[in-house]
């Protein structure tokens, strides 16, 4: 049985408690055993992200929750993103601008939330 680590909850999982398909080239790319799945979080995972979203979307459209206009990070004016550091607490957001939610994800900055 083949078994995958979760990067949100840190969990050991069977790769059947993932979404998504194996990649169909993993065995043909880099001659991997184990197949490399498409979606990287767990089921409980992405049902979480999903609530959280609901959440989120529902607040905004009945207008008690409304993202400002700037970057807490950089300040920058523009498209903003809402950053979750927990998805189990939805009002609890972060408001960053595209590139630096994008490093947030990637490592390149740490957030003092």
């Amino acid at each position: 049985m083949f078994t995958k680590e979760c990067p949100r909850c840190n969990r050991t999982l069977p790769v059947s408690e993932f979404n998504g398909r194996p990649n169909p080239d993993w065995g043909k790319r880099y001659n991997h055993k184990t197949p490399i799945w498409t979606d990287t979080r767990c089921r409980d995972c992405t049902k979480a992200v999903t609530k959280l979203r609901i959440k989120v979307m529902k607040a905004r459209r009945e207008g008690r929750l409304k993202a400002p206009d700037r970057c807490s990070h950089c300040q920058q004016i523009g498209r903003i993103h809402g950053h979750h550091e927990d998805y189990y607490k939805p009002f609890d957001i972060i408001w960053l601008c595209v590139s630096c939610h994008s490093n947030v994800h990637h490592g390149n900055i740490t957030l003092n939330a």
